[in-house]
């Protein structure tokens, strides 16, 4: 598994659809169990009333709570990053600096042969993902 794999990312999309769904449901059960009770204290039946005005309210109270979770948390949807691996090469006698693709088989501190500018020794120093950008 690479730094652009997007496996997994179905499933996830699939779990996403069906939590949004199930509060969504308690959303509406809750509003029904609602205007249940509203009905049965207008027709004077308090004990019904009271549970279902009890049940609706704990019911709404979950699904905004599960709504406000989904909406939250923006890493619930993942977004695929595009990356690139980034070399940076510095001289080891002048100030020269640059930035270059990976190349495999680099790591810090490996000779990376001369500098354009004076000659020197350059040296791989920094090795780091960029991120291109979104999918």
């Amino acid at each position: 598994m690479g730094i652009l794999s997007g496996s997994g990312n179905k499933g996830r999309k699939l779990i996403l659809i069906v939590y949004l769904l199930v509060s969504i449901v308690i959303l509406l059960f809750s509003a029904f169990f609602i205007t249940q009770a509203i009905q049965a204290y207008t027709l004077y039946q308090y004990e019904r009333g009271f549970s279902l005005l009890f049940t609706g309210v704990i019911g709404l109270a979950l699904s905004l709570y599960m709504l406000s979770v989904y909406m939250r948390r923006p890493g619930l949807i993942r977004h695929k990053e595009v990356r690139r691996m980034v070399a940076v090469v510095e001289c080891v006698s002048c100030s020269y600096r640059d930035r270059r693709d990976y190349v495999s088989g680099d790591y810090v501190m490996k000779e990376s042969g001369g500098c354009p500018v004076c000659g020197g020794k350059t040296l791989v120093t920094e090795i780091y993902p960029e991120v291109v950008g979104r999918g």
